[in-house]
């Protein structure tokens, strides 16, 4: 439902990557152990992605999870940003990661 979401905001539809995703979801694991953004970047190494961003929420609803982005200026800018082509979207317990990339 996040991905269906994220693109009916977006000017340009972002496309779903499968690897990404499962970078996604171990990077939610990772998360629920420590709740920052610390590290993220690390998660994108040997994805030859050439943007990178990460939104993360915790003890949300799908949707709700996308209005609490839309209501911050940086998550907001995210999601819109024709900088990101690609999404990968992870889930562990409580936590959903979104991985965001742009692929030449």
């Amino acid at each position: 439902m996040i991905f269906l979401l994220l693109n009916l905001l977006r000017v340009n539809p972002l496309i779903l990557d499968t690897e990404l995703s499962i970078i996604a979801e171990h990077r939610a694991e990772i998360v629920s152990q420590d709740w920052s953004h610390a590290g993220w970047k690390e998660s994108f190494r040997g994805t030859n992605c050439t943007y990178q961003a990460e939104n993360l929420a915790r003890d949300l609803t799908e949707f709700e999870a996308v209005i609490k982005w839309l209501q911050s200026p940086t998550h907001r800018t995210i999601i819109l940003s024709d900088n990101y082509n690609t999404v990968g979207i992870g889930h562990y317990e409580n936590i959903t990661v979104n991985l965001f990339c742009h692929y030449e």
